[in-house]
């Protein structure tokens, strides 16, 4: 399992996962694949980045590795996307159809990714997160049609008008939201395990910053704690708690900002 938090503030983006990976074996135990290496793919040209969760590849136990490895494919799909100059919309296309294609061939496992960056609307730059997924509800059991959707006016009005939200109109509404010092946060990944708890945590975090308790979080190293505390908090409740090949969520964290101009920084 692979976890995923994304903060969006005024001054940028932050993306956050853990870096462990589990496999089962034909016997029934887990077996820990990895617990080192970043699952966050970016591109510096374009200032864009992807994580994903549910389904990383097709491992093969006795090889030690992955016969399909989903950090290779989408890492490959990124480089496509740089060498094209895409924006963030057509980053997003992109990534849909040829995934879309893939998840024929791979009978579509359970999968969803977030893709986060920034647009340019007049002089402003606004960020955004592209949810792309096939999973239908937040259990992450029962899994769909691979869909797109941009998910910060979503997440602010609820409105479901999916195919409004890249005006231009709309865009200005997600900026002067986020300029009221307001934070839009995204948990992905086991919905027990880590989204009640994580949910819990951000929204005491976002309570602290409506009445104003909550001290300045003004560079995107300040933002990072609160996921990177989150992820390590968790990990470790695990570590301590969980029996043996049950632990989900572990391994190192890894986190990068993007800001409002697109540069990123590794956290």
């Amino acid at each position: 399992m692979t976890i995923n938090s994304a903060i969006i503030a005024k001054n940028g983006i932050i993306v956050v996962t853990d870096s462990l990976l589990t496999a089962r074996k034909e016997n029934g135990e887990t077996e820990y694949i990895a617990w080192k290496k970043s699952k966050i793919i970016f591109n510096e040209k374009l200032g864009f980045a992807i994580t994903y969760w549910g389904f990383a590849g097709n491992w093969e136990p006795k090889r030690k590795k992955f016969q399909f490895s989903t950090f290779d494919f989408l890492n490959s799909l990124m480089d496509d996307c740089a060498e094209k100059k895409y924006s963030l919309s057509d980053t997003a296309k992109y990534f849909h159809e040829k995934w879309s294609i893939k998840n024929q061939i791979l009978a579509n496992p359970g999968i969803g990714m977030h893709l986060v960056g920034n647009e340019k609307v007049g002089n402003n730059y606004i960020p955004e997160l592209y949810l792309l997924s096939n999973f239908t509800d937040p259990s992450y059991q029962n899994i769909g049609n691979f869909n797109i959707t941009r998910e910060t006016y979503h997440t602010i009005s609820k409105d479901e008008n999916f195919e409004n939200h890249s005006s231009d109109e709309i865009r200005i509404q997600v900026l002067e939201y986020l300029k009221n010092n307001e934070l839009l946060i995204f948990n992905n990944g086991d919905p027990i395990f880590f989204n009640i708890i994580a949910n819990s945590i951000f929204n005491s975090i976002k309570y602290a910053n409506s009445v104003n308790k909550l001290k300045p979080l003004n560079t995107l190293t300040e933002l990072s704690k609160i996921p990177i505390s989150t992820v390590e908090f968790i990990s470790k409740l695990q570590n301590n708690f969980f029996r043996k090949g049950e632990q989900i969520v572990g391994g190192k964290v890894h986190a990068i900002g993007i800001n409002e101009k697109g540069k990123i920084l590794k956290l």
